[in-house]
């Protein structure tokens, strides 16, 4: 129930100590002047984020001025979401960590959907040769990169067309959110994540009562820092067991073991069942 209401759960995190971002929640019945008159304690660039939203839904990111903000709540409304909330732009990694029992167990970079240039093919090629790679990983099989009006924007907004040619290794991020559902990339973090980092998730969880296992998503910033965007308490484990680099973390190993220790080291081996999963 806290963890649904991202607003709810900001304010079991700050009593905990757990660092979030500034921001502040309104209804879509807030006059837009009283918002703007909020934003000037915060500075641009913003965030804008549904107070009950999932994948991704209704978020606006990097907001860099008032017709952009402005924009962002009339979407936001559009979607039939009663609240929303404000924030600052934590600009860095951000980080899906899988934490149970209070212990990290996975964790991995999500990256914005994007292209890489090979120096001869169009960007509509390189969209195209970019799905059929996702159709090879069972978690990404049904989330293509699907070319609409934010993939245009932004192609336009580098200076582009879907006829373009990149340079050879030029990578073009065609997403501003990072959503694995949207055609983001997940990448294997979890040897990388410092001490540090995995006590802020650690901490996290523990500010939710009664939370056991869930995904936290962090921003790491390029000094090391790590500040907590929200609690998912029934995370996608795909992320973590088809990452597009980098190992495969066995999750479902983990919470088996959490909730049937007796059965820890019975695995009959030679018994091995497999499913034929897109």
């Amino acid at each position: 129930k806290i963890c649904e209401d991202k607003d709810l759960t900001y304010k079991f995190l700050k009593n905990a100590n757990v660092p979030v971002p500034i921001g502040k929640s309104f209804d879509r019945n807030t006059n837009f002047e009283d918002i703007v008159k909020y934003t000037k304690s915060l500075d641009f660039p913003l965030v804008v984020k549904p107070k009950d939203g999932k994948a991704g839904r209704g978020v606006a990111v990097n907001i860099q001025d008032e017709i952009t903000l402005k924009n962002a709540i009339l979407r936001v409304n559009e979607l039939g979401y009663d609240s929303f909330i404000v924030q600052q732009h934590v600009q860095g990694k951000e980080i899906r960590v899988y934490v149970l029992d209070n212990k990290v167990v996975a964790a991995a970079n999500r990256i914005p959907a994007n292209v890489i240039g090979d120096g001869h093919s169009t960007i509509a090629k390189l969209i195209e040769m970019k799905n059929e790679f996702r159709k090879q990983i069972p978690h990404l099989y049904y989330r293509p990169i699907k070319i609409d009006a934010e993939v245009r924007e932004l192609i336009a907004k580098a200076g582009y067309t879907l006829e373009s040619v990149l340079k050879k290794g030029e990578r073009l991020y065609l997403r501003k959110v990072s959503n694995v559902s949207t055609g983001g990339d997940p990448v294997d973090f979890t040897e990388k994540l410092t001490e540090k980092q995995q006590s802020i998730a650690i901490a996290a969880t523990k500010a939710i009562p009664g939370l056991t296992h869930c995904g936290v998503d962090m921003i790491i910033d390029d000094k090391g820092n790590g500040v907590i965007l929200e609690i998912n308490t029934r995370p996608g484990i795909g992320t973590h067991l088809f990452p597009v680099e980098g190992k495969a973390r066995d999750v479902p190993k983990a919470i088996i073991d959490f909730y049937f220790p007796e059965t820890i080291g019975e695995r009959n081996l030679s018994s091995r069942i497999y499913y034929d999963l897109q």
